[in-house]
């Protein structure tokens, strides 16, 4: 008996995209009968129903949409500030050797540290503000940028230096024709860490400040014992981070493993 052949292949993007689609579909689905059964306390856990209720309520109201406009924008200033000075820090690193032997432990150290420590100082020095959720963001990624940029510079394998050197390329010309190409895959990956760790310390910095954005949704409906808002909001939150990460990362990704031979195009 001859076996029925799907008609995607198994290796695409809309085979891999429908098999997702269908996991996450089963979960809500089964998250749903287990709520209407009473298995799971509504006031607890509330049921997709409620929570896709709660953000029809909330996208109506002009705050909502204010509260994530102000969170995206503190993201984009904090994330460029991280990537620019990330990048220049884990550059330097490798090009003067004192930076290396004297930074390099301090920033690796700096990356494990708890962003949300940065919150007390963000306050003192800015008060509430956007300059102190700013600060926090910036401190909370920066560092993971510089580390993984000196990471991928400090890794590109010796042999290329010397075929580079034996061809007679050095200084800048040595960095721009082979450094930098080698090294671009493992930056981008660190400037997708520094993404994410920006994006769960502007979160968190929302929370505890308690200022305009994402945060405030997610304090008012622990004020009003909305356990559903409360869901709601970590669903944009996920949705935020899965666009970014898939959307914008996920293509350069792709185009840069196709034009370095990483990944063969489909």
């Amino acid at each position: 008996m001859r076996r029925l052949k799907s008609p995607l292949p198994k290796n695409s993007a809309l085979h891999k995209f429908a098999v997702q689609a269908a996991f996450y579909a089963a979960v809500i689905l089964l998250w749903q009968g287990l709520s209407s059964s009473g298995f799971l306390p509504g006031r607890l856990i509330p049921s997709p129903h409620n929570i896709l209720g709660t953000l029809h309520r909330l996208s109506g109201q002009g705050s909502f949409w204010a509260a994530i406009r102000s969170s995206l924008y503190r993201i984009a200033v904090g994330y460029s500030i991280s990537v620019t000075v990330g990048l220049f820090l884990g550059f330097f690193l490798t090009r003067v050797k004192f930076l290396e032997n004297t930074l390099s432990s301090l920033f690796l150290g700096m990356q494990a540290f708890p962003s949300i420590c940065w919150v007390p100082l963000a306050l003192l020095w800015f008060g509430v503000n956007d300059a102190a959720v700013i600060f926090v963001v910036v401190f909370g990624s920066m560092f993971a940028i510089s580390v993984a940029t000196n990471q991928a510079i400090r890794n590109v394998p010796p042999l290329y230096l010397k075929a580079a050197r034996t061809m007679g390329a050095k200084g800048w010309h040595l960095y721009a024709g082979v450094i930098f190409p080698a090294a671009i895959p493992q930056i981008i990956y660190g400037l997708k860490l520094g993404w994410s760790y920006a994006w769960r310390t502007l979160i968190g910095s929302e929370i505890i400040v308690a200022g305009f954005g994402l945060g405030r949704l997610f304090n008012e409906g622990q004020k009003a014992n909305d356990v559903a808002q409360i869901f709601a909001v970590n669903v944009i939150v996920m949705v935020v981070s899965l666009l970014v990460d898939f959307g914008i990362f996920g293509k350069i990704e792709k185009e840069v493993r196709h034009r370095w031979g990483l990944e063969v195009a489909r």
